[in-house]
C-alpha cells in the first residue's frame, strides 16, 4: 500500500536525522587560564592552563582554615595583580560564550561598592576606551560597560560579604549573561544589548595607572579560572561541589534567653547557624566567657549562674564542619529574683578593667558597657583605649575620630542598657571623672547620648549629655541645658549634676558651679554612651562613673570629690565574694603584681557609707596574689550590727 509504504519511509528518515543529530558533538568550555594560588609566596602566580602568570604588586599570601594558599589585597593604590594577559572582544559580544569563575573574600568592614575585583576599567595605559568600555567584577556587581552606560550590568540581589569566602562566576552563552554565587544563580539571568569593540585588559584587585579612588579591591582573591565558553549550571556547581564552604551564624550577636541566679538554664544555638554543603553536620562549641555556661556538640545550652553571673554575660561561640568553622558573640542576661537593695547607686564604672573591650558596672543593674574600637581607638600609644595614668591609675580613653574612634555603650548591642525615664519629681546624681584632650571644646559627648540607640532622632527630638560647654537637657527639643566653664586639657576634672525634683546643679571639683530649672523631662529613657556615639565622639581619658539614684547633698559631693571616688589609688573590680555561717567573708579581685592593697567596707554604696565614722578600714598593705588576689576576713572584725544583711566592700592599690 503507497500510503503504508511513505509513512515508513517518512518515519525512518526521521528517526535517520535525530541519530545524526544526537553525535553532533557538544561545544565544550575550554581553559584559557586558571590561577591556582599554590605558590604560598613570591611575587608571582603561575597559569597553570596557559602562559599568563600573573606579576603581583603590593599583594601579601594568605591562608586560613578554609583555603590553604590565596593572594590578598590591601585596597590602597598600587595593590594589584597583572597576568598580562587581553580578553578577546569576540568573547565579550553579544554573540560571544565564556566563563570567568574565582573565590573571594571582601574584608571585614570594607564598603567601597566600585572597586575592581577582576577585570579592567581603563586601556592598559590608564586611558578610557573611546567609546568608553570596560568589564569588571565589583563587590556589589558584574559591570559590562559600553558607550558610557552600565544598562548590560548583572545584578545578583545582594553584595560580596565581609569575611566569608563566597564562589562568584558570570556565564554567556547565546547573548544571555548568568551570574552564579556558591554554584547557584545569583539574580535573574539577562540578555547583553551592546558587544564590547576591544579586547580587554585583565587585572586582579586593581588595575595599573589607575589614579581614581575606590578602584582597588581590599580583600581575597583564589582559583581563578577563564573559559572560551559557557559553563553549564551543572559545570559552575561541580567548581564548587569540591570545596567545602565554612558555616555562618544568621545573627550576631545572638540574644539568649534570659537566664535566672541559681536555676539551672536550658536553651539551644541549634539552628542559629547555617552551612552551604548540605552533607555537613554542624557541631558548636563555647570558646570564651563566664564558667557556668555549657554547650553542647547539638547546640544545647545548659549551666547553672551564680550570684557573681548577675547582669549582661558576654560568650564567644563556635559552629564547625569539622573542616571549618565560624563564630558568634552570644549574650546571656542573669537575672537575680532577689537583687540586693544596692543602696542608692544605680550604676558605677570604675573604668580600670585595663584589657579587652569590656567595662563592668559594679552596681546593682550589672550594666556592662562595650567598648567599640577598643584596639585602635584609644589614647594609647598603641592606639588601643586603656591607658596607665599617673594620678587615677587606669583609665579609659578616646581619641576623638568620629566612626573609627573608640567609644562606650551601656549593654552589648542590639541590647541596650538605658536610664530609667525621668519626671519632674524624682531625683538623680551623675559623678565623673574625666581629662579633656580637646584642642577646643565642643558639643562632643562625654556622657550621656544625642540619639536613640539606632542613631536616629527621637521624635520629639530629646536627649541627655555631658558636653565640654555644658550639661544638656533637652526635651521636645527645647535644651534646658546648665553652663559652665570649659575644661582645662590634661587637668582631670570632677564633673556632678544633681537632678532634685525640678533643679538641677552642677559642681566642678566639689564646688558649686551652676544650677538649672527644668520644665520637663524627655519622655523614653535614653541609652547611655561613653566617649561619644560614633559620631559627636569626644576626646580625652575617663574614670570612675557613678550613677545615684538620689540627689546627693553638697557635702557627700565634695566628699566624692576629695575621695576620688576611692579608698585610695585605682579601685579594682571585685570578682568574687562569699560568707559563711560565722560571717566570715571570703574575697577575691582583680590585681597586679608586686602591688599592696587598701579593702574598706560599709553598710551602703553611698559615699558616707552610713555606718559612724564611715567606710572602715579593713586593711590597708595586702599584698598582691598576682593577676587575682583572694583574703578570708573574720566575722568578727567587722564593725557592724550582728543582723547587719548586707556588706559592701571596696578596694584600690595603696600609695
Amino acid at each position: 500500500m503507497k500510503s503504508d509504504s511513505s509513512l515508513s519511509s517518512l518515519i525512518v528518515a526521521c528517526l535517520s536525522l535525530l541519530t545524526a543529530l544526537s553525535i553532533v558533538p557538544e561545544a565544550r568550555a575550554e581553559l584559557l587560564a586558571h590561577w591556582e594560588f599554590e605558590e604560598g609566596d613570591g611575587t608571582s602566580a603561575a597559569d597553570s592552563a596557559g602562559d599568563s602568570d600573573a606579576t603581583l604588586n603590593n599583594a601579601t599570601w594568605g591562608s586560613d582554615g578554609t583555603r590553604a594558599s590565596f593572594i590578598t589585597f590591601d585596597g590602597e593604590s598600587g595593590s594589584y595583580a597583572d597576568p598580562g594577559l587581553d580578553v578577546p572582544a569576540a568573547l565579550l559580544s553579544t554573540s560571544g560564550s565564556f566563563t570567568i569563575a574565582f573565590w573571594a573574600m571582601r574584608a571585614v568592614g570594607e564598603t567601597e561598592p566600585n572597586a575592581i575585583v577582576i577585570g579592567n576599567r581603563y586601556d592598559a595605559g590608564g586611558a578610557d576606551f573611546v567609546p568608553r568600555q570596560f568589564v569588571k567584577f565589583t563587590p556589589t556587581k558584574f559591570e559590562w560597560h559600553m558607550e558610557g552606560n552600565g544598562n548590560d550590568n548583572l545584578d545578583p540581589g545582594s553584595d560580596m560579604v565581609g569575611g566569608e569566602w563566597h564562589h562568584e562566576a558570570v556565564t554567556l552563552t547565546d547573548g544571555i549573561a548568568q551570574y552564579y554565587r556558591d554554584g547557584l544563580p545569583f539574580g535573574d539571568s539577562k540578555a547583553m544589548t551592546q558587544s564590547l569593540s576591544f579586547d580587554m585588559p585583565l587585572y586582579f584587585g586593581g588595575q595599573a595607572n589607575t589614579a581614581g579612588a575606590g578602584e582597588f579591591f581590599k580583600g581575597s582573591l583564589d582559583d581563578i579560572r577563564l573559559y572560551d565558553n559557557a559553563l553549564t549550571a551543572e559545570e559552575v556547581l561541580e567548581l564548587v561541589e569540591g570545596t567545602n564552604l565554612p558555616p555562618s551564624f544568621t545573627e550576631d550577636p545572638i540574644e539568649g534567653a534570659d537566664a535566672d541566679v541559681g536555676v539551672a538554664y536550658t536553651g539551644s544555638l541549634d539552628g542559629s547557624a547555617i552551612d552551604p554543603n548540605p552533607e555537613d553536620t554542624l557541631s558548636y562549641s563555647l570558646e570564651s566567657g563566664p564558667e557556668w555556661l555549657q554547650i553542647a556538640e547539638d547546640g544545647a545550652l545548659s549551666g547553672t549562674p551564680a550570684i557573681g553571673d548577675a547582669g549582661y554575660n558576654v560568650f564567644t561561640v563556635a559552629a564547625s564542619d569539622g573542616k571549618a568553622f565560624d563564630s558568634a558573640t552570644l549574650v546571656i542576661l542573669v537575672l537575680d529574683p532577689n537583687p540586693p537593695a544596692g543602696g542608692d547607686l544605680f550604676a558605677w564604672w570604675p573604668l580600670n578593667d585595663g584589657s579587652g573591650d569590656m567595662a563592668a558596672d559594679l552596681g546593682e543593674n550589672k550594666l556592662h558597657a562595650r567598648v567599640v574600637n577598643a584596639d585602635s581607638g584609644g589614647l594609647n600609644e598603641d592606639g588601643s583605649v586603656w591607658v596607665e595614668d599617673p594620678e587615677c591609675g587606669t583609665v579609659l580613653s578616646f581619641n576623638g575620630v568620629d566612626n573609627s574612634g573608640a567609644y562606650a555603650v551601656a549593654g552589648v548591642p542590639p541590647i541596650f542598657g538605658s536610664l530609667p525615664v525621668f519626671t519632674l519629681e524624682d531625683s538623680f546624681t551623675w559623678s565623673l571623672w574625666v581629662k579633656s584632650a580637646m584642642e577646643l571644646e565642643d558639643t562632643s559627648i562625654i556622657f550621656g547620648n544625642r540619639r536613640d540607640p539606632d542613631g536616629v532622632e527621637y521624635d520629639p527630638r530629646e536627649f541627655i549629655k555631658f558636653t565640654g560647654l555644658t550639661f544638656e537637657w533637652h526635651h521636645d527639643a527645647v535644651g534646658e541645658n546648665v553652663d559652665y566653664a570649659d575644661m582645662v586639657p590634661g587637668v582631670w576634672t570632677h564633673l556632678v549634676i544633681v537632678k532634685d525634683g525640678a533643679t538641677l546643679t552642677h559642681y566642678r571639683d566639689g564646688v558649686l558651679a551652676g544650677s538649672m530649672t527644668i520644665t520637663a523631662a524627655p519622655l523614653n529613657g535614653q541609652p547611655i554612651y561613653f566617649g561619644g556615639q560614633g559620631f559627636e565622639n569626644w576626646r580625652g581619658c575617663m574614670s570612675d562613673v557613678r550613677l545615684y539614684k538620689i540627689a546627693l547633698s553638697e557635702a557627700e559631693v565634695a566628699e566624692l570629690f576629695e575621695n576620688k571616688g576611692a579608698a585610695t589609688g585605682v579601685v579594682l573590680a571585685i570578682t568574687g565574694i562569699s560568707v559563711d555561717a560565722d560571717r566570715n567573708v571570703t574575697l577575691t579581685w582583680r590585681s597586679r603584681a608586686g602591688k599592696r592593697y587598701r579593702l574598706e567596707a560599709a553598710t551602703s554604696m553611698l559615699p558616707t557609707g552610713e555606718i559612724p565614722g564611715g567606710w572602715f578600714e579593713v586593711d590597708d598593705g595586702i599584698e598582691s596574689d598576682g593577676e587575682s588576689t583572694t583574703i578570708i576576713l573574720p566575722g568578727d572584725q567587722f564593725p557592724f550590727p550582728a543582723n547587719q544583711l548586707r556588706m559592701f566592700f571596696r578596694v584600690g592599690e595603696a600609695l
